[in-house]
């Protein structure tokens, strides 16, 4: 049920294999569970003796624009918030930089090593857009917290957070920031988000649904509108998700190695190392699907030890089915993995095998 509903898991002796999960999840219009959620946030906030927030390594707009949100929940408690970051901010820089112009780098950025010194043994720890400890910049954290919150928008995988005191784990959503959004209302009648604080979350979910293309629904709609009105700013809001020209001519360069597979499904990558393999495969996936007659987009791009492998689908294929083959995972339109010491002609024929079998089997059809 945590993966949409629509799977069977099969569990063997050494790994479970999931069935299904090729139809899209259905939005729920009850927002009672996100109420109950909202107070055990605030219950487990005020407990605490302070709260720290960690997205995923190499964090995008998706995970920034949740943290201040909950950053925002932390100081209506009056408790003292921290952001985890790691040094691979590509992805956020222009987030970053509208940080320090507001004065609130120094007061809300650690790094991991900072974190781990200074937290105590009552802090709350709460887990942004992943609920895989290994994905996060600072695992050994959640060890050391005392209370731990996993917010995601990803069907549930393998790895898990255990015990945490409070799990918002809703695959229907859009974004970590559309749940957040929705948190942050049902927080306090009182709360009110800064303009910087609304145009982060505005951000994420614009950037999560391609400019309010893919995986949209009514509460979609209705978090925009809430975080419109508390100030929010499109104008701003694409100024946070620009990129540079390096960037540009990086997707162009890998949109020229595209290949056309079974049942439309393409294929491109990139020949060069590059630190901003995660962004630079995330980015040219989506411009790929906006080619007529694509169904679905699966980029490679080499990493200093591994293939970051992104994958888009215009919903007619499940993309996830895909990504878990190779030991990923995410969305039925949004998924990706990471290959782990492969060359990137050895993952790039791994993919071709991968897809074409799954063609054989009737999965992608």
């Amino acid at each position: 049920l945590g993966r949409g509903g629509d799977q069977a898991a099969v569990k063997t002796e050494d790994r479970i294999t999931f069935y299904g999960g090729v139809t899209q999840t259905t939005q729920k219009r009850s927002k009672v569970k996100l109420r109950l959620t909202s107070r055990a946030l605030r219950a487990a906030i005020e407990k605490s003796s302070e709260v720290f927030v960690m997205g995923h390594a190499r964090p995008d707009m998706d995970c920034m624009g949740a943290a201040m949100g909950i950053v925002r929940c932390a100081q209506f408690s009056q408790k003292c918030s921290r952001i985890v970051l790691d040094q691979d901010r590509f992805m956020i820089e222009p987030f970053m930089q509208r940080l320090r112009a507001e004065g609130l780098y120094d007061i809300l950025v650690v790094d991991a090593a900072e974190a781990q010194r200074v937290i105590r043994s009552d802090a709350l720890v709460v887990l942004l857009d992943t609920q895989r400890p290994s994905s996060a910049p600072c695992p050994a954290l959640l060890d050391m917290a005392g209370q731990i919150a996993v917010i995601d928008h990803h069907r549930r995988g393998l790895e898990w957070t255990e015990n945490p005191a409070v799990s918002c784990l809703e695959p229907y959503a859009s974004s970590a920031c559309e749940l957040v959004a929705e948190l942050v209302q049902y927080y306090d009648i009182d709360i009110r988000l800064t303009q910087f604080e609304a145009d982060a979350l505005l951000s994420g979910i614009t950037m999560d649904t391609k400019n309010f293309l893919m995986d949209t629904g009514v509460r979609t709609f209705e978090a925009a509108t809430y975080l419109r009105r508390q100030g929010a700013d499109m104008v701003r809001v694409h100024d946070l998700l620009k990129d540079d020209a390096n960037a540009f001519f990086q997707r162009l360069e890998t949109i020229q190695n595209m290949q056309m597979l079974k049942k439309n499904v393409a294929i491109a990558w990139y020949d060069a190392t590059t630190p901003r393999a995660q962004l630079l495969a995330a980015q040219t996936a989506d411009q790929i699907l906006t080619i007529r007659g694509v169904r679905a987009s699966i980029v490679l791009v080499p990493m200093e030890d591994a293939v970051q492998v992104s994958a888009r689908s215009n919903g007619e294929i499940n993309v996830q089915v895909i990504m878990e083959k190779l030991g990923g995972g995410g969305h039925l339109s949004v998924a990706a993995t990471q290959l782990k010491k492969m060359s990137i002609n050895e993952a790039k024929e791994l993919v071709q095998q991968t897809v074409l079998q799954l063609v054989e089997e009737g999965i992608i059809q």
